[in-house]
């Protein structure tokens, strides 16, 4: 896979769940679970940064009301989400 198609993948991902295709638990266990199974040698620095910090707030994203600081709730996630995917298209412009 190369670099742009991999990165489209995540972008689907991110878009689906915005859209509310995609209910946040699912997709917060999809998109840790493709982050951590991703080699990930074909993303520069800048999509690694992006990709890892939303894998972070899905990783944190709690259904229920947050029990510490560092759990996220779902408006958190999807503004998380909703920034990195800014950031993502910004990126993608230069590949």
């Amino acid at each position: 896979m190369n670099q742009t198609t991999s990165l489209a993948r995540y972008t689907r991902m991110i878009q689906g769940f915005l859209d509310g295709r995609v209910a946040a638990g699912a997709f917060a266990d999809a998109f840790f679970r493709a982050f951590q199974d991703d080699p990930g040698g074909w993303m520069g620095q800048g999509v690694y940064q992006v990709l890892n910090s939303i894998a972070t707030a899905c990783e944190c994203y709690s259904p229920d009301d947050p029990d510490s600081e560092f759990d996220l709730s779902e408006e958190e996630l999807r503004q998380e989400c909703d920034q990195g995917l800014g950031q993502l298209r910004r990126l993608a412009r230069d590949i």
